[in-house]
């Protein structure tokens, strides 16, 4: 494998199971040791605060992140989390980038 992530990683709880003694990133950490995947990183979608939790407790390799202009996003992923993962050299990866369907009146899901 070339990436193994954890998904979806948005409270500080999810941080504190994943990080923990006896937690998945324990499981994960073997598996890059014995070569099964290379590179081990986790999906965040709605806090700035959890992503940068996630970057500076573990050793991850990669952050995929929720990034656009829609509310829902707690804190600033792109002055936050986006600088810390660079400050431990992460590869950043980012989603939903461009979400006209929420914002432009007429643009509509194709049925």
């Amino acid at each position: 494998m070339d990436i193994l992530q954890f998904h979806s990683v948005d409270t500080l709880e999810d941080v504190a199971k994943i990080a923990g003694k006896g937690g998945a990133m324990e499981a994960l950490r073997k598996l890059r040791e014995q070569k099964a995947t290379r590179l081990v990183g986790f999906s965040c979608h709605s806090s700035a605060e959890t992503a940068m939790a996630m970057v500076e407790r573990l050793d991850i390799d990669t952050m995929l992140i929720a990034l656009n202009h829609q509310k829902g996003t707690q804190g600033d992923m792109e002055k936050a989390a986006i600088p810390a993962a660079a400050k431990k050299g992460l590869g950043v990866m980012v989603i939903k980038v461009i979400r006209p369907r929420e914002t432009v009146a007429d643009v509509r899901r194709k049925t």
